[in-house]
């Protein structure tokens, strides 16, 4: 409706909105905001006095019934038993039928208010209204004091559990506002002409039930709809589009992605092996949209040693492109890091056993690829850090990188022509960020080198990817190959160059200007196909 009177000639609003109200089927959409209007201000009316009547009802129902049972056992208490023992069987009593009144009867006018009770687990639930049941009929059948009195506290810790677990912990009236929401777009599948957009709707209501556990803080509870959900828009997508507002399959992919990810973030949070476990069922990680979400799942697979799924899941995901292999890796970088969080050990075998299994079962990997493929993912890069070296404070970024110091003056370092001792040696992943900040000096105006040996098995042209906060000059064997004196933030900085480099080893020097906030680079080589290049010397 607000989609509407904004303007928005929208399909999709025009769907939902006549999902919502049949009737304006047929009806001119220029008349729809002042109907929808009306419609609401009736409501509000409606359900304000309807509120208030059945309140009343209900309170005069509730009180009437437990005054009127109690007078009838206070007075046959008071004729058959002591002092004592008829005080403790009214307050057995009393407790146990008013807590059983209270939920019951909640439930019951929640379930006439908006067709469904709120209560979906009812273990706890039937343990307090058996044990309820039984301190009432203890107290009626004058059975063994103790009996009752044991009976009522049952009843009344498993009532406090209960207030807690769905008053407290859980909205109530907004459970069950989702819990009908489910039994009407159920009740809607039975008879519908529009499987696919009822199966939508259903798969929605499902994903509105988990979205509210997640946001209650209980992930364990939204795991089951989350998956319910994904069952659904599974079915969805299995019918065809009927009718003039038909469901498109643009709209059926956006929302498998999103009940995906709040199925993988639900899964994860949990952090229980069988919830991930149970997870995996259905669950296309190339449709979980959030790339954070994604590495905190693997990660809970690593954690739990689940390879196999972890290589089924990437294995769905497209890898025609550098940047869809750097996110394959990552995922399992992060895999091998929940692995080593939940070993207390390094699990650079582990790694590299993950990396082998894709590699092998990835058909559109050469024989080559994947042996390239697996060096790439279990790689390291080793730096050697000199600086900072700083540069007049009114020096342009050109000047920075036009001022020579002794790192470069003395190339190639290799040769030992440059007798200068480095800041730090770095080790990391391939690829990573390397931060100068950290590991040289927080400094403003200034420059800092980077050198690095290469390794190729044969000649061939090199494509390297640089990005750098900020500019950056490159050295090979000596010669300047690339320069880009631009100075932005790494994410703006992003560029490729190619070299051809003869088979052998190869000196890279990198040098990076600062002005001032964040400081550093990341490099990665690929062949002339964007496939990456394992020519980095270490091995994790």
């Amino acid at each position: 409706a607000l989609a509407l009177l904004a303007g928005d000639d929208d399909e999709q609003a025009r769907r939902m909105i006549l999902d919502a109200y049949p009737t304006l089927q047929g009806v001119d959409v220029s008349q729809w905001p002042t109907l929808l209007t009306q419609k609401i201000d009736g409501d509000l009316v409606a359900g304000t006095m309807t509120g208030t009547i059945v309140g009343a009802i209900v309170c005069l129902i509730f009180f009437g019934f437990i005054g009127l049972a109690q007078t009838m056992v206070a007075g046959r208490l008071r004729r058959e038993a002591a002092v004592v023992s008829g005080l403790i069987s009214y307050a057995c009593f009393t407790i146990s039928l008013i807590c059983l009144l209270f939920l019951v009867g909640s439930n019951v006018t929640s379930a006439a208010l908006v067709g469904s009770g709120y209560i979906d687990r009812w273990l706890v639930p039937a343990v307090f209204i058996a044990a309820a049941l039984v301190a009432i009929v203890a107290v009626q059948r004058r059975w063994w004091v103790p009996v009752q009195v044991v009976t009522a506290m049952i009843s009344l810790v498993t009532f406090e559990w209960f207030i807690y677990e769905h008053w407290y912990s859980e909205p109530a009236p907004a459970v069950a506002v989702v819990l009908a929401n489910v039994d009407k777009a159920q009740d809607r599948i039975a008879t519908t002409d529009h499987p696919r957009r009822d199966f939508l709707s259903l798969a929605r209501s499902h994903a509105a039930h988990a979205g509210l556990m997640r946001d209650v803080g209980k992930p364990h509870l939204a795991l089951q709809p989350a998956q319910r959900a994904l069952q659904a828009v599974n079915e969805a997508a299995e019918h065809p589009p009927v009718g003039p507002f038909a469901t498109s399959d643009d709209e059926v992919a956006e929302s498998r992605r999103s009940i995906s990810t709040l199925l993988a973030l639900s899964a994860s949070s949990g952090g229980q092996r069988e919830s991930i476990e149970s997870s995996l069922v259905g669950l296309r990680l190339a449709d979980v949209s959030d790339n954070s979400v994604r590495k905190t799942f693997v990660r809970a697979l690593g954690v739990h040693d689940y390879p196999d799924q972890i290589v089924d899941l990437t294995l769905q995901m497209d890898v025609s492109t550098y940047e869809s292999l750097q996110n394959v890796r990552d995922l399992f970088a992060e895999a091998g890091r929940g692995r080593s969080e939940s070993a207390g050990a390094h699990t650079g075998d582990w790694l590299r056993r993950l990396a082998s299994q894709y590699a092998d079962a990835n058909e559109a990997f050469t024989i080559k690829q994947r042996e390239t493929f697996v060096l790439w993912v279990t790689g390291q890069q080793s730096f050697r850090l000199y600086g900072p070296y700083a540069t007049p404070p009114e020096a342009w970024v050109q000047q920075q990188l036009d001022q020579t110091f002794d790192v470069e003056e003395a190339l190639p370092i290799g040769a030992n022509h440059f007798q200068g001792s480095p800041v730090l040696q770095t080790d990391q992943a391939i690829g990573d960020y390397v931060d100068l900040v950290q590991n040289v000096a927080e400094r403003d105006r200034a420059v800092a080198y980077a050198h690095t040996i290469l390794t190729l098995q044969q000649a061939q042209t090199v494509r390297f990817r640089l990005a750098s906060d900020d500019a950056a000059k490159v050295w090979i064997d000596a010669d300047v190959v690339f320069e880009n004196a631009k100075a932005r933030q790494l994410s703006q900085n992003q560029r490729t160059f190619d070299v051809q480099l003869a088979a052998g080893r190869h000196e890279m020097l990198l040098k990076i200007t600062q002005s001032t906030g964040k400081w550093g680079f990341q490099i990665d080589a690929t062949d002339s196909d964007d496939f990456p290049l394992a020519i980095w010397n270490e091995q994790r």
